[in-house]
C-alpha cells in the first residue's frame, strides 16, 4: 500500500522539515536520511488501534520542490493490521476446533469457536478500513500543520 499526496507550499522549508523530523522522533521513527529540503523516515510499526495512527506508516519521504510538498508513504503499519485482523481470528477458531474435536466431548463442540468468529467476517474489512482512513488523516494533518506552521515562522512567512 502506498499513498502520495502533493500540496502547495510556500513557506520556509527547513522549519517544515524540522517539524516533520519532530513528529518523526517523538513518535519513535528512525531517520533514514535528512536535509534541509527532504525527510525519509522508517517507522516502527503498528500493532494496536491504540497506537497514534501515523504509525500505520511503516516509511514516510518528505520533500519540498520549488513550490510545492509531496508526502509519499508506504502503509506497512495498515496492511501489518489488516492482515492480523483477516488471519487471526480463523486461525483461532481453527485451533480451538482442533482442540474441541481432539478432546472426549460432543463432536458439535467443535463448531462453537466459529461461531465466535462469525461476526469478523464483517468487522475486519470494516476496522481495516477505519485504521487505513486514520493513518491517512494522520498523514494529511501532518503534512497540513507542516505547510502552515513553516508559513507563519519561516522568513517568507513574516
Amino acid at each position: 500500500m502506498e499513498y502520495i499526496k502533493t500540496m502547495p507550499f510556500e513557506g520556509d522549508g527547513e522549519s517544515a522539515i524540522k517539524i516533520a523530523r519532530s513528529i518523526f522522533a517523538n513518535n519513535n521513527f528512525i531517520i533514514e536520511s535528512l536535509s534541509n529540503l527532504e525527510i525519509v523516515a522508517k517507522g516502527p510499526g503498528m500493532q494496536s488501534t491504540k497506537q497514534n495512527p501515523l504509525l500505520g506508516a511503516s516509511r514516510v519521504r518528505i520533500a519540498i520542490e520549488s513550490s510545492f510538498i509531496t508526502l509519499s508513504a508506504e502503509l506497512g503499519g495498515v496492511k501489518w493490521m489488516r492482515n492480523f485482523l483477516f488471519v487471526f481470528p480463523p486461525s483461532l477458531a481453527l485451533l480451538l476446533s482442533i482442540t474441541f474435536f481432539i478432546l472426549p466431548i460432543a463432536s458439535f463442540a467443535a463448531f462453537i469457536p466459529w461461531l465466535a468468529v462469525l461476526p469478523w467476517v464483517f468487522l475486519s474489512p470494516l476496522v481495516a478500513r477505519w485504521i487505513k482512513k486514520r493513518t491517512l488523516s494522520a498523514l494529511d494533518t501532518m503534512l497540513h500543520n507542516m505547510t502552515v506552521t513553516s508559513q507563519t515562522t519561516g522568513p517568507r512567512g513574516k
